[in-house]
């Protein structure tokens, strides 16, 4: 998937939560580049798949295990491109999906 967003929660998942401190006060975020494991923990990541329709993707277990480019542009958000390993949960269970309709009645 890629993130297109940069705030400290993206940075965080990206660089690992003890990698990324932030300054509210300074209005700064500083991370260090590390080699160390992300942490395992439930992802939800909703799509839109049209105007009307959302997908709903819930892995119970999984982390970052690869990272791509770094995309800058300047006619685009700033992108990460990252790779999520969902591992069995519980029951075995990788993931669910949902997909559902936004309308109302």
């Amino acid at each position: 998937m890629t993130f297109i967003e940069v705030n400290k929660q993206v940075l965080k998942e990206i660089y690992g939560s003890e990698n990324v401190t932030v300054d509210d006060t300074a209005g700064t975020i500083s991370i260090v580049g590390t080699s160390a494991e992300k942490e395992e923990h439930p992802w939800v990541i909703e799509t839109l798949l049209d105007e009307n329709t959302v997908e709903r993707l819930i892995i119970p277990l999984g982390k970052i295990t690869e990272m791509g480019d770094i995309a800058y542009s300047t006619d685009g958000p700033i992108s990460f491109e990252v790779t999520i390993t969902a591992y069995p949960f519980e029951d075995d269970t990788f993931f669910l999906r949902e997909i559902a309709s936004l309308e109302q009645g």
